[in-house]
């Protein structure tokens, strides 16, 4: 199973937009069982089918859906052939959220949040660098767990703990899948440590930590912080391609 994929919706299609010269260096003909495509970076729905069931994939996650967006995923996912398919809805930034968990209206956001799920046919909660992609539209971003979303008046930290706490209430199967903050930053080891110690006892996944897992203070000595946070906690999942200097040399 592949909990973690980018295979429908918008930005996969912008994906095959921009990069037209992938699919002029990957044609595939159509056989007696099979249909045509084109693949490579982003393939089309039948050839991204038939490349994950030859490697054995039976389930495969489409990882962020915005809701608005939503209707024509689950078109893609119809279109898919052979492996069972899902779907994640993006909340992190959704404006009605942070307004209800600046307000304090928990129930508001519960209701909100299961009433979106339904709407949008998707299996669990997605938050992308919560109260960041909001500060973004202001030309700027957080730093940390603290930092104040413009706008809301409510932090990084909030919007976790309350798309943690209902996750839990709503008895999803899979926990909040969360993108930390400062992806691909270096030192932003300490901000997944936090966000670690956030989640309590309670269930979470991270994902991409293969670049959340950087120490350093600038590009110049970048370094891997991997083992930081290794076996820190039972209640984590994660999902990354981790790379270590040292046991490759071994």
């Amino acid at each position: 199973m592949d909990i973690h994929s980018h295979i429908a919706g918008s930005k996969v299609n912008i994906g095959r937009k921009i990069r037209p010269e992938d699919h002029r260096r990957d044609p595939v003909p159509r056989s007696q069982v099979t249909r045509s495509g084109v693949g490579y970076t982003v393939g089309t729905t039948f050839v991204n089918a038939y490349r994950y069931a030859r490697l054995g994939y039976t389930t495969v996650m489409e990882a962020a859906v915005p809701p608005l967006k939503a209707r024509h995923t689950h078109e893609e996912l119809m279109d898919t052939p052979l492996i069972d398919k899902g779907c994640l809805i993006l909340m992190g930034n959704n404006n009605f959220i942070l307004r209800h968990i600046g307000s304090g209206d928990y129930d508001k956001i519960r209701n909100f949040v299961s009433w979106l799920l339904h709407a949008c046919k998707g299996y669990g909660i997605k938050a992308v660098n919560p109260g960041g992609i909001e500060n973004w539209k202001w030309g700027k971003n957080v730093a940390g767990l603290d930092d104040l979303v413009m706008g809301y008046g409510v932090t990084p930290r909030q919007i976790i703990t309350t798309l943690i706490r209902v996750n839990e209430e709503l008895g999803l199967p899979h926990p909040l899948h969360l993108h930390c903050n400062n992806l691909g930053l270096p030192g932003n080891y300490q901000t997944t440590l936090e966000t670690m110690k956030v989640a309590g006892q309670s269930r979470l996944h991270l994902t991409h930590l293969q670049f959340h897992s950087y120490g350093g203070e600038s590009m110049r000595n970048l370094s891997s912080q991997a083992r930081s946070w290794q076996n820190t906690s039972t209640n984590m999942r994660t999902s990354a391609l981790m790379w270590d200097r040292s046991s490759s040399e071994k």
